[in-house]
């Protein structure tokens, strides 16, 4: 089973650091550095590509509709901004909305053909945690998004690659100040995250998704 904390000391191999961590949370500079990238890595990389592996679709929870739609005839607050007319709750494992669509799904000749229009924005629940909402007018919605896998293991082979190269990319720096071995790592970030996602747009039609900034940033522009 492949862990966080083994992709973690992955990254650290790969840029030539001999020491290694046993957790996340345990107090060395090798941990707190990973702690610190870690998920950000992981879901940077999720956001640049419609993953095969990460991909999901489910009916959300409406979380707000507007006065006189008949989830809330009366307009019962809260409402959805203007000029939606529905508010669902992301899942928890949200990470980015491909597509909204209606009940009907995928399967009908006319779904495929509808891109309905959608915003994603933050809002409070009713115990004042904040959570992701998705925009739309589309009733019954059905929710196609990129999601955070359980575990590593659930990952695509390329694209763990690219996590280890994209994390050891971030901890050069922080570890060595070495400014030089900061670039090669960033080389080879872009060229793993490259691979990973032409692997996975062979499997069916994708359209083409920007490189992170911190990747853009270091001058590599990818090949899509």
């Amino acid at each position: 089973m492949t862990t966080d904390v083994d992709i973690c000391n992955n990254a650290l191999s790969g840029i030539g650091t001999r020491s290694t961590i046993a957790s996340l949370s345990e107090d060395s500079p090798e941990a707190r550095a990973c702690l610190q990238n870690y998920q950000q890595t992981v879901d940077e990389l999720l956001r640049t590509h419609p993953w095969s592996f990460a991909r999901f679709q489910v009916s959300p929870a409406v979380f707000a509709a507007a006065a006189g739609t008949p989830e809330n005839p009366n307009g019962t607050g809260p409402l959805p901004p203007s000029p939606w007319l529905y508010s669902y709750a992301a899942p928890s494992d949200h990470v980015r909305t491909l597509r909204v669509l209606p009940a009907a799904g995928p399967g009908s000749a006319a779904a495929g053909a509808l891109k309905l229009p959608f915003v994603v924005r933050p809002a409070l629940d009713l115990a004042g945690n904040q959570i992701t909402t998705v925009l739309t007018n589309q009733p019954l919605a059905q929710l196609i998004y990129i999601g955070r896998p359980p575990s590593p293991d659930d990952w695509d082979i390329l694209f763990r690659s690219a996590v280890i190269a994209g994390l050891a990319a971030k901890l050069v720096l922080p570890l060595s100040g070495e400014k030089t071995l900061s670039r090669a790592a960033q080389g080879a970030a872009a060229q793993a995250l490259d691979a990973a996602r032409v692997a996975d747009g062979n499997q069916g039609s994708q359209e083409p998704q920007p490189l992170p900034d911190w990747l853009e940033a270091g001058g590599f522009s990818g090949l899509y």
